[in-house]
């Protein structure tokens, strides 16, 4: 069955649009456009979540300049739900372990804040073998807004792992 002309007007001519917004020299822009785009994630259909919207901030990810990437992290993070684990664990997941290792401290810091929500829809046994060695690497980052960040997103992580870890200095 066709999707509704509507819908495919969205996927076909807002979604670029948004694209274009959100690597925007503006912050406040891109800010509204990531915003904007999340709202309009919730109406896609599922398949088109994977190979639009993931598409989308893969592609993000990619680009050269630290405000895209920056851009891209922030998105992976409050989007991670909508993915839903099998895409957090085999796309999202990789992203966040090489952002981790960026040479801009913003990446890493952007980075940092949004383990959040990916570690809540991977759950705990992922979050523990595969995401919390970059996120305590991460926490002992040399730059003090890095590490700020883990704090700021530490009560999420600690959430969904096994009291053991969360408790234990090392992962």
């Amino acid at each position: 069955m066709e999707a509704p002309l509507g819908y495919r007007c969205l996927k076909v001519s807002i979604i670029p649009v948004i694209h274009t917004l959100l690597i925007d020299h503006v912050s406040e822009v891109r800010t509204a456009a990531c915003t904007t785009l999340l709202r309009i994630a919730k109406l896609m259909q599922p398949d088109d979540i994977a190979a639009v919207l993931l598409t989308l901030v893969l592609n993000l990810a990619h680009d050269q300049r630290d405000d895209t990437r920056t851009t891209a992290v922030h998105l992976m993070n409050v989007l991670a739900p909508l993915f839903g684990a099998p895409l957090c664990q085999n796309f999202i997941a990789l992203e966040l372990a090489a952002f981790a290792d960026d040479s801009t401290f913003r990446v890493r810091k952007a980075t940092a804040q949004s383990f959040g929500q990916v570690c809540q829809t991977v759950g705990g046994e992922f979050t523990v073998s595969k995401l919390l060695p970059h996120f305590v690497r991460l926490s002992r980052d040399f730059i003090w807004g890095v590490r700020k960040g883990c704090v700021e997103s530490m009560v999420a992580v600690a959430a969904v792992c096994p009291d053991e870890v969360s408790c234990s200095e090392e992962p």
